[in-house]
């Protein structure tokens, strides 16, 4: 059930049916470490004379070590923007945006920058991502080598602990070009518990998973761990009590199975200003939503102010509920209510 990224394929099917379109933006890598064939994908988007932009922010680190991915850049990606605070030393919020080719005009880059950046920058930010980038210059290789041995050292120990259901992409038919050996993914489901579940339990023991999900988990390997960290995580894993989970697998909520995307009825900003009631979830059903809602994991959206709310999102916010995620945006503490337009107060103003 792990999220795959984007098919050169599909990318070629949307340039075909979309011939005015102006760019593609995608993810690579995912969160857990597979890469889209950017290669590829970068050809047929610069065939049809249209710009890759990719949101490479979980590999800021990619091209320091041969065992690495490549760059996004290095795989004719016209834009990348990396989270230099997610693999590198630079503080939270520390980012960076990557320009390559002449595809995509620089000054509008600046101009657009312009209208989104303070006057007052921080400098402490400013001076982490400086000492990131020749941290990585000059020791990238060195540091990072270290890094993946210590992640192969705590897949071997796994492997020796013949019931820790961990995720071997080498054993895994995925439409993937790259996979980043610094993430491991952990099956919690086929042990009948959920990740929330098993994260619970590896809190209590100063352990903390990168991301946390109905059916799995997924940790991140640094610049910042030791031996020790590993063999805690081993340990700690071990020992996971599998009696009340009941043994049996789980089944998990695929990113397959998300309610498909409603085309909006009114802009966000409409929905955000327009008159509002505050219902109870079940009462929702085919209104339009004034809130933005959205479950961790996966981080996608259910309801987009002005988006009509279906029974499907109704049913599978329910079910990420009760498994334990995390919910952003319901307007009530206990994550019941949710605001809607009132469409006719609405109609009656247009028509006024």
């Amino acid at each position: 059930d792990l999220p795959a990224p984007l098919d050169p394929q599909r990318v070629a099917e949307g340039l075909a049916q979309h011939p005015d379109c102006l760019g593609v933006f995608l993810v690579s890598p995912t969160y857990e470490g597979l890469c889209a064939d950017l290669e590829t994908i970068a050809h047929l988007c610069h065939q049809a004379n249209v710009p890759l932009i990719v949101d490479e922010a979980h590999g800021a680190h990619f091209g320091f070590h041969p065992d690495l991915p490549p760059r996004a850049l290095d795989c004719g990606a016209d834009i990348a923007i990396q989270s230099s605070h997610k693999t590198l030393g630079a503080l939270s919020q520390g980012a960076m945006l990557h320009l390559r080719g002449s595809r995509i005009d620089p000054q509008r880059i600046q101009g657009a920058l312009n209208l989104l950046h303070t006057t007052s920058p921080s400098y402490l930010l400013l001076a982490t991502l400086d000492a990131a980038r020749y941290q990585m210059a000059s020791q990238g290789e060195m540091l990072w080598d270290k890094v993946l041995t210590l992640a192969d050292r705590c897949r071997h120990a796994l492997s020796e602990q013949t019931h820790i259901p961990y995720w071997q992409p080498e054993t895994t038919p995925l439409p993937w070009r790259y996979y980043d050996r610094s993430r491991l993914t952990i099956a919690t489901a086929q042990w009948g518990l959920t990740g929330f579940a098993v994260d619970e339990y590896l809190d209590q023991q100063g352990i903390l998973a990168e991301l946390v999900q109905q059916s799995r988990l997924t940790f991140l390997f640094g610049l910042g761990h030791r031996v020790t960290d590993s063999d805690r995580l081993v340990s700690a894993l071990a020992q996971v009590p599998l009696g009340h989970g009941g043994g049996a697998p789980l089944t998990g909520v695929n990113l397959a199975n998300l309610p498909p995307i409603v085309m909006p009825s009114y802009s966000p900003r409409e929905a955000y200003f327009a008159p509002q009631d505050c219902l109870p979830l079940a009462e929702t059903i085919g209104r339009i939503s004034a809130d933005l809602v959205c479950p961790y994991p996966p981080g996608i959206p259910l309801f987009l102010p002005g988006e009509r709310i279906t029974a499907a999102a109704v049913a599978h916010l329910e079910t990420l509920e009760q498994a334990g995620a995390t919910v952003i945006g319901l307007p009530d503490a206990q994550g019941q209510c949710l605001r809607v337009l009132r469409e006719k107060e609405l109609a009656a103003r247009a028509e006024g």
